[in-house]
């Protein structure tokens, strides 16, 4: 994510800190997208206001990716 938070940055000009936070792990994803009332910050009603430059993990929704651990676990929203 942290690649991902760049490439977001300099395409939409946003700083990191306005739309990710720091997740507190030091494993895979050490960045998570900020919610805004549980959903995404880039999500104006069901559309995505970054899509050229959206992460890998919006690219696969509704599969998703949850570090436990020593493994990830995948699942289906």
């Amino acid at each position: 994510m942290p690649s991902e938070a760049y490439q977001i940055n300099q395409t939409m000009g946003l700083k990191v800190e306005d739309f990710a936070e720091p997740t507190g792990t030091s494993g895979l994803y050490t960045l998570r997208m900020r919610k805004k009332d549980g959903r995404c910050v880039f999500l104006d009603g069901n559309r995505c206001r970054i899509y050229a430059a959206r992460p890998l993990v919006c690219h696969f929704y509704p599969v998703w990716v949850r570090q436990e651990r020593p493994t990830y676990t995948f699942g289906v929203t």
